[in-house]
């Protein structure tokens, strides 16, 4: 009978919009897994930035564990082209992997480090654990929150019931205790300690007493006056002078040579073949914004034609520098703006700038959070602080930042003096032991500011300049810590936080820590 009314509705020339109304097999079809997974591939072999909707849509069409294998694998060609992936990718990771049964899959791919783990957030982390529940699998839902904890996942009530009853059921009573004076807000003393770039961090930025974001303190000096070089007679008269100044502020190399430094910075984005009818420059840490300043004076002044077309964006993570970034840079309202925000986490709250852009870092990576690191019997630990006691803890190695750092820039600890086989024996036989060091400083601040380059600015073109070379600590009266005088690392103290290669200038910007006079970049 069908058959036969859309026949005669057909004759009657309805629209066939309004026939297809009538059959159900005429509806809209969803794409299939295999077609976005073709897809994703194709463009790949073409050199094609990936969709990450297609990637979002990849885990939502998946009906079978092997579709989520395959979809799992394609988080690859996502990472290598630069391409994060979405808070709504990894829910739809999440639900595939529940619906499939295949949490084990999604534990096995939050373990290889795959950026996803980033962007769970605490509902789904929540249904994974509902999940594993109801299957009393209490030691799998038990690693998943562990490991997405290291993703910084941030838990909330429903989390700690829910892993408060995974730890009932696995046995677990002392992590359940633990648990339980955190959940309860008793500031148990384990999960108030937090890794040592977060600390560092801290100390640098919170808004109270933070180094750069303090009242309490003049960070940087611009001076009213360029110092006058050619009046000087030499170098003992020019240090002379910047040891004066350096009594009132510390003083980067852009202030030290105004406007010169910041000339010559300019002059080379000119002359650039990268430089073509437009500029777009980005700069981070630009202090009391007079680099930004003297650039965009050099580029008004030598092409005016250029300078019509030039965008000048200061990223900075102090509200008080930003503000002194804005009345600095007030002469070019029109070219230049102040972000205030943290580069680190730049990708997650501003679009990509897609175009060719140049992106100025001076004295910056010395500046960013590091983590530390130590060697022992071949197995790896990093280091967490208490901020409450300033006491530092040793902790078996799983960050994922610090582990890619490592992979990245690895460091050979212990770390000894360098002498040969044949003297060491000597120097044994004299009673002069080796001086070794078994924990480093890592950059993980400048990896994750490399991770922020590759989302945000995939088109960048990098200046950047920072410390070759560091004198050792210049240790106060008080300090309990002599000196380490270890040659491969001079700015080693003999015992306490800097007992360690590679001493970043950010250590000196810590309560607690014994002060330094200038830094180390890694």
């Amino acid at each position: 009978m069908l058959a036969l009314r859309v026949r005669s509705i057909v004759r009657l020339r309805v629209p066939l919009l309004h026939v297809a109304s009538f059959s159900s097999d005429d509806a809209p079809v969803k794409p299939q897994f295999e077609d976005i997974l073709r897809d994703i591939h194709i463009e790949n072999d073409a050199k094609k930035k990936p969709s990450v909707h297609k990637l979002t849509a990849l885990f939502r069409s998946v009906t079978s564990r092997q579709d989520l294998i395959e979809a799992a694998k394609t988080l690859r060609i996502y990472e290598v082209n630069f391409v994060d992936p979405k808070q709504q990718t990894a829910g739809e990771f999440i639900k595939a992997a529940i619906k499939q049964d295949a949490e084990d899959l999604a534990l096995k791919t939050f373990q290889q480090h795959h950026r996803i783990g980033m962007f769970v957030s605490t509902g789904s982390l929540n249904n994974l654990l509902v999940h594993l529940y109801k299957k009393k699998d209490h030691a799998s839902a038990l690693t998943l929150y562990r490991e997405l904890k290291l993703y910084k996942v941030e838990p909330n009530v429903e989390t700690y019931s829910l892993v408060l009853r995974h730890l009932l059921g696995a046995n677990e009573f002392a992590q359940l205790l633990d648990t339980l004076a955190t959940a309860g807000g008793g500031g148990h003393r384990r999960q108030m300690s937090m890794l040592t770039r977060d600390y560092i961090h801290k100390c640098l930025y919170s808004k109270e007493d933070g180094y750069f974001t303090s009242e309490k303190r003049e960070v940087l000096h611009a001076p009213k006056e360029p110092m006058a070089f050619h009046d000087f007679w030499g170098k003992r008269e020019y240090k002379a002078a910047l040891a004066k100044l350096y009594q009132e502020a510390w003083m980067t190399p852009v202030e030290v040579f105004y406007p010169y430094y910041s000339h010559a910075i300019a002059n080379y984005m000119l002359m650039s073949p990268f430089t073509t009818d437009k500029l777009s420059i980005y700069e981070i840490g630009g202090g009391a914004g007079t680099n930004a300043k003297c650039i965009l004076d050099y580029i008004q002044e030598q092409a005016p034609a250029l300078y019509e077309h030039t965008t000048y964006t200061l990223i900075e993570i102090s509200p008080r520098m930003a503000a002194r970034q804005r009345e600095r840079i007030k002469d070019h309202a029109g070219v230049a703006t102040v972000i205030n925000t943290d580069i680190l986490t730049y990708s997650a709250q501003f679009p990509a700038f897609k175009d060719s852009c140049y992106f100025v870092a001076m004295e910056v990576l010395d500046n960013l959070p590091h983590d530390k690191v130590s060697q022992d019997g071949g197995e790896w630990f990093e280091t967490w602080v208490d901020p409450t006691t300033l006491s530092e803890q040793r902790r078996p190695l799983e960050d994922p930042l610090v582990r890619q750092t490592l992979d990245h820039f690895p460091i050979d600890l212990p770390l000894r003096e360098g002498y040969k086989p044949a003297t060491r024996f000597v120097r044994k036989a004299m009673g002069m032991a080796d001086k070794t060091l078994h924990s480093a400083f890592v950059p993980t601040g400048a990896m994750q500011l490399l991770h922020t380059l590759r989302t945000s600015f995939p088109k960048h073109h990098l200046i950047a300049a920072d410390f070759d070379e560091l004198p050792a600590p210049s240790l106060d009266a008080s300090s309990s810590h002599p000196l380490f005088h270890h040659p491969r690392s001079p700015t080693s103290t003999a015992s306490g936080p800097l007992h360690a290669a590679n001493a970043p200038l950010v250590a000196s910007k810590t309560a607690g820590i014994v002060l330094l006079k200038v830094g180390l970049v890694c």
